[in-house]
């Protein structure tokens, strides 16, 4: 077995290491020293990668080191929640190294294993779903406990964090001419929606309504200025979210009785305000430093996110760290506009769209999940050959 073989093996082994999920399983496995701290073992290997292989000179990965360094330094300054960014630090530069090391190492092969990985993931946490899930304790930053159902990737909730990822992935290699691709990325996909249907996640499904619109869109509009067409919808999209957020009496019959949501988008605009009236002076350049304050809804409802993407790295890192968020996500649009497959490019296209909308009322900057996409959308261009998918250009 060669060097470069030896290398792919472990680096995939990490990054299931890294993304397993366990807060399924019982309390007893969870409080476990080396399942809790399990990040641990695949920073070591991510280390290893960056100081060995020059990624520190490559500039792919520099909009997610100045996002790092702007969180960085408003911890520091704040002097808050050392712990709590070091883990984000932690597995933030784990899987952005370890993805850009095995991707460069396996090519387009490489995507498709991190594309399955996902997809296993969603399909475990449906089959939790329908045999009931696990009823666990949950105790919130006021002090009340609380008890919920959790499934393989955590509360009904956190499907947020790794579905419309799965979504545009299991979309890309389905596009393989092979057929045991296409019946698993669909497998994926069905099994998602099947559960952010059945449990009613009103975000998951509103990402993928954007999405499918915009898809549609993005095949209608052929004109030079589609960029243009296209942001324009963006634009008209965010307006018609802010009239929902204010006016949600108007839309009770879905949100209340389709979904049965519990916490309509009108109380997600109260955690919106708390997190605006913590920024003052010098607060909005740096922030308030990562998770220095807890937000509530009522008497019994504490958590320690705003429930909006923008707000919450705006209240945590300031208007450098929002600047930096906002980076990111340009040079991924920047990087779209250079796959020249019009299949993908328009996936893509209608996926970082759905992303930039639905992070108004959810926040994902903190999963793993949310950078390995990134890094593989970042080198896609390098994956391409004339005749299609091809290995990575090393």
């Amino acid at each position: 077995m060669s060097i470069k073989t030896k290398n792919a093996i472990i680096s995939f082994i990490m990054l299931v290491i890294l993304i397993f999920p366990t807060s399924y399983f019982p309390s007893r496995i969870t409080n476990l020293f080396f399942v809790r701290y399990k990040y641990f073992i695949s920073f070591l290997w991510a280390i290893l990668v960056f100081l060995t292989c020059g990624l520190i000179k490559n500039k792919i990965l520099l909009p997610v080191w100045l996002f790092l360094c702007a969180g960085g330094l408003a911890t520091i300054v704040n002097a808050n929640a050392y712990s709590v960014y070091i883990q984000l630090f932690i597995t933030t530069f784990s899987s952005v190294v370890i993805t850009f090391f095995y991707i460069k190492l396996r090519g387009f092969h490489g995507i498709e294993n991190i594309s399955i990985l996902f997809v296993l993931i969603i399909i475990i946490n449906t089959i939790t779903e329908i045999f009931g899930g696990t009823l666990k304790p949950a105790t919130n930053n006021l002090g009340i406990t609380t008890y919920k159902f959790y499934y393989f990737i955590g509360t009904r909730v956190h499907i947020n964090n790794i579905f419309i990822f799965s979504f545009i992935l299991s979309l890309i290699i389905a596009l393989d001419n092979s057929l045991k691709y296409k019946v698993l990325a669909f497998t994926g996909i069905l099994a998602g929606l099947y559960f952010i249907i059945s449990l009613a996640v009103s975000t998951a499904i509103a990402t993928v309504i954007i999405f499918v619109t915009v898809l549609i869109a993005t095949r209608i509009i052929r004109s030079a200025k589609v960029w243009r067409n296209i942001s324009t919808f963006v634009l008209v999209l965010a307006i018609l979210f802010y009239f929902v957020s204010v006016n949600s009496e108007l839309y009770a019959w879905f949100i209340n009785g389709f979904l049965d949501e519990s916490l309509t988008f009108s109380g997600r605009t109260y955690l919106w305000e708390q997190a605006i009236n913590g920024m003052n002076g010098w607060h909005w350049l740096l922030g308030n430093g990562m998770r220095s304050t807890y937000f509530t809804l009522g008497s019994t409802f504490s958590v320690n996110t705003a429930h909006s993407q923008y707000l919450n790295i705006l209240y945590y890192f300031g208007f450098l760290g929002l600047a930096a968020y906002i980076y990111l996500m340009y040079n991924q649009f920047k990087v779209i506009g250079k796959i020249t497959d019009q299949r993908i490019r328009s996936i893509l296209i209608a996926g970082n769209i759905a992303i930039v909308i639905m992070g108004i009322p959810t926040t994902t900057f903190i999963e793993d999940y949310m950078y390995i996409f990134f890094v593989i959308v970042s080198i896609l261009p390098g994956v391409f050959s004339n005749r299609g998918i091809e290995t990575l250009k090393l």
